[in-house]
């Protein structure tokens, strides 16, 4: 007998042999029990997961010639065994991808009406269904509607909404699930044992890992190591086969970056590069690690939504409180970006030195409610709480006016008829100064209300107060986020919140200011209180002045 991989060779042959589909087995097992058997089913998701293995083994069950209705097939009598070896006349199975046109189709439909040669129902199985054009599918759905009594229809899709609404329609769905790493580890000791294979746990883990729920790729990659590393199989050997960075690497870097050391970072990743470990899987690794890291910080019990070895957990363990939420949020959200950059760029270890120096060189971080509530007290004229140690200022002051780009003064004749304001009745003369100070508390204001239109609002500020008109500028950078303010509801909005939080009436201008966002740097002779340079150096705030 010719070779079998062991995707096929382990094949399920039962509905108690499907793993991790409890739900599709035991819906199935009952309608067959109850004799609710319906004409028509739809399979659906990722790849691997047993869709088209759970249609064979319903297609055994409907023809079995000894099993009891809703028992396992028997697997021995002639049908189970043409179903199994794909030999069954009464068993159709079509690839929707190279059989999609309306001929395939009208030949199914004149094939449908013929009785089953030796079983009690023809069951057809199109894998891919929504591949099919929609000629095609038009030309099923007369045969769907009124289908002959002993057809069996069972589609399998990886993409069920591109199949039609009136398909869905007359289909019972089922929607088969990712499959659990433990679930996939289980499965792969069954097989190991069944090969006499010596397997490390935590290799079987790592094959698990990269497998993201499908089984058969999962089975797929295990034959690959066993062909690779022979009848033993280590963690280290899976590591270097598949070029992934170890738990332990991962969080080594993890440490350097807690205690933000910049040497070590930069030669753990040295070392990395000359292991030939690829950056993108080193990436994404210390991602989920920093991810389960918060997970550990929020959850009481983090192990039920992480899928990580006793070796890791412990780990995790020792580095739990090393690290803020508001600074794992922040790592998250650089690490994100630098998966994003380093899949593109043409030099990616760059790309990660900078990232990984940014993080261990970052400043502690503190929550925004903490610094809108002192910002509130500033303007107030409270106490805020001693404010942390800025760190040592240099000697020689840097020339200001050479980084400081002004902005140019918005004047009423700078608007044109398309610029959008509110109407309303306004205070005599505004004072900006007033706007400005209680401009963040204005912005999470907004945000609370409607987050899209508050996150717009944040790349703004107010330049101008003329009369009762209040203008507020966007860069040009951010020439699109103005266009939100052309719809009155979102325009009255702001209107209402700064009328809350200042007392001010105002109408509103929106506007585009035609030089960029100037530089955080601020004149000498502006005495600004620390709280306020430390919110502008933290969210990279800019400052726009008049001439």
């Amino acid at each position: 007998m010719s070779y079998l991989v062991f995707a096929r060779k382990y094949r399920p042959q039962s509905l108690s042999d499907l793993v991790g589909q409890e739900h599709v087995a035991t819906t199935l097992r009952n309608a067959l029990k109850q004799g609710r058997v319906a004409q028509s089913f739809i399979f659906s998701g990722t790849r691997g997961v047993g869709k088209t293995s759970a249609a064979r083994i319903l297609a055994k069950m409907l023809n079995c010639q000894k099993a009891k209705p809703g028992e396992d097939p028997c697997q021995k009598c002639s049908s189970c065994e043409e179903v199994t070896r794909g030999a069954s006349l009464d068993v159709l199975e079509i690839d929707g991808a190279s059989n999609r046109g309306i001929d395939e189709i009208r030949n199914l439909r004149d094939t449908v009406k013929f009785k089953p040669m030796s079983g009690t129902y023809k069951v057809i199985i199109i894998d891919e269904v929504h591949m099919l054009t929609g000629e095609a599918f038009n030309a099923l759905l007369k045969t769907l509607e009124e289908p002959p009594s002993h057809v069996k229809f069972v589609f399998a899709t990886t993409e069920v909404h591109k199949v039609p609404l009136t398909i869905l329609s007359r289909c019972q769905r089922f929607h088969f699930r990712r499959i659990p790493g433990t679930e996939i580890v289980r499965t792969l000791e069954e097989i190991a044992k069944e090969e006499d294979v010596k397997v490390d746990k935590e290799a079987l883990f790592l094959v698990a890992k990269q497998a993201e729920g499908s089984l058969r790729d999962a089975e797929s990659l295990f034959e690959q190591m066993v062909s690779f590393c022979g009848k033993n199989l280590k963690r280290e050997v899976v590591e270097e086969a598949l070029g992934l960075s170890s738990q332990t690497v991962l969080f080594s870097f993890v440490e350097a970056i807690a205690a933000r050391d910049s040497k070590r970072v930069i030669e753990e990743l040295d070392l990395l590069i000359n292991r030939g470990q690829d950056l993108a899987f080193f990436v994404t690794g210390l991602l989920e690690t920093f991810r389960a890291m918060l997970l550990a910080l929020v959850l009481e019990k983090p192990e039920k939504f992480l899928e990580m070895s006793e070796e890791g957990e412990a780990q995790l363990k020792k580095m739990k409180g090393k690290f803020s939420r508001e600074d794992l949020f922040m790592i998250l959200e650089s690490l994100q970006d630098l998966n994003w950059k380093i899949r593109r760029s043409s030099n990616p270890r760059i790309q990660a030195e900078v990232a990984l120096l940014e993080l261990a060189n970052r400043e502690s971080l503190e929550s925004v409610s903490a610094l809108v509530s002192e910002l509130k007290s500033l303007r107030d004229g409270r106490n805020p709480r001693p404010a942390p140690m800025a760190p040592p200022r240099p000697q020689t002051a840097p020339d200001v006016k050479k980084n400081f780009e002004p902005v140019k003064t918005v004047r009423s004749s700078d608007f044109n008829r398309s610029e959008k304001a509110t109407k309303v009745a306004t205070t005599n003369k505004i004072d900006i100064s007033v706007i400005e100070s209680a401009w963040p508390e204005i912005v999470e204001a907004v945000k609370a209300k409607k987050m899209s239109v508050g996150s717009f609002l944040a790349e703004a500020l107010p330049v101008a107060a003329e009369g009762g008109d209040l203008i507020i500028g966007f860069p040009v950078e951010f020439r699109f986020h103005k266009d939100a303010f052309n719809k009155t509801e979102n325009a009255e909005l702001v209107r209402q919140i700064i009328a809350e939080k200042t007392g001010v009436q105002a109408n509103l201008k929106f506007t585009v200011v035609e030089a960029g966002r100037a530089q955080s740097a601020a004149p000498q002779d502006d005495k600004m209180p620390d709280i306020i340079t430390e919110a502008m150096n933290l969210f990279e705030g800019r400052i726009l002045r008049k001439d």
